[in-house]
């Protein structure tokens, strides 16, 4: 026996890339109970059992394996496809831009006025610091600040960044190592502001977490914590100073696409323009006065 179709063999797939069922469903945009069930349908079909059920989690039999690699292979070929047919359109179309936080930031005047501009250009910005998978269509440009790019990516680099450590004007009557923090969420244990504390202030340990930039920011202008940012933004900020002179680092800023959409006409558009923010702000992003 065999699964009918794609729609079965995604829901395989799903719970063997995420581990759970929970994280499945989320990833679905369904709930939980819908996964069971089309996890049970599925292994009705097959005519054999796929998963292991496990505390927490799943385990994949040999034959979900296999099923598995069948549905990766298939998810692979439809993207691939979609990219094909979005490079072949001519006229202007939605593209989706993932760019961090800071950047979108920076650029929220420029990305409104260009995407109401351009006559059948949809803007879709997906604002978070993760290289989101271009070959699964999760995105289909990326601006990144990395030192190298994934290899399966394509695009240059158009500049560098600069990052530096901020706080309210009353830290500078402080030593680094005496510096107050708020944590960027306990599970990322190497992001920049965890870093930077270590590296500044070994003994002062995190005593609140946040997932918000917003928070943050707001408890750094407050002078209750020091705080990562971009010299672009840092430095355009009224109620914070740079508590680190040079900047904490420097990196390579990338703009990414697929090798399939580098010729697709809304790609191209949209990565030219980015690359002209860049230049015009090239003094700002490297943190020069």
């Amino acid at each position: 026996m065999h699964l009918d179709s794609w729609d079965d063999l995604r829901f395989v797939l799903a719970v063997h890339e995420e581990g759970t069922l929970t994280a499945a469903a989320s990833a679905l945009g369904v709930d939980q109970t819908t996964v069971t069930r089309r996890l049970r349908t599925c292994e009705e079909q097959a005519g054999r059992k796929l998963f292991h059920r496990l505390r927490g989690g799943a385990e994949l039999t040999p034959a979900g394996e296999a099923y598995a690699r069948a549905a990766a292979a298939i998810r692979d070929q439809l993207f691939a496809l979609e990219r094909e047919v979005s490079a072949e359109r001519q006229e202007l179309g939605p593209v989706r831009l993932t760019i961090s936080n800071t950047l979108a930031a920076l650029w929220l005047d420029e990305l409104v006025g260009f995407a109401k501009g351009r006559e059948g250009l949809r803007l879709e910005l997906i604002v978070d610091d993760s290289i989101r998978n271009l070959s699964r269509s999760e995105a289909d440009v990326a601006v990144r600040w990395v030192e190298q790019p994934p290899e399966h990516l394509v695009g240059r680099k158009i500049g560098r960044m600069a990052h530096a450590l901020y706080g309210a004007p009353e830290l500078l009557n402080l030593s680094l190592s005496d510096l107050p923090w708020i944590g960027w969420e306990p599970d990322l244990k190497d992001s920049a502001l965890e870093r930077a504390r270590r590296q500044y202030s070994p003994t002062q340990p995190f005593s609140l977490y946040a997932n918000s930039l917003l928070i943050l920011l707001e408890a750094a202008r407050r002078g209750h914590t020091a705080i990562t940012l971009s010299c672009a933004v840092g430095d355009a900020d009224p109620g914070l100073v740079r508590l680190t002179r040079p900047v904490l680092s420097e990196k390579p800023l990338w703009l990414l696409t697929h090798p399939d959409l580098r010729q697709s006409p809304s790609v191209r558009v949209v990565m030219d323009f980015i690359a002209s923010l860049v230049a015009n702000d090239a003094m700002k992003l490297t943190g020069q006065p």
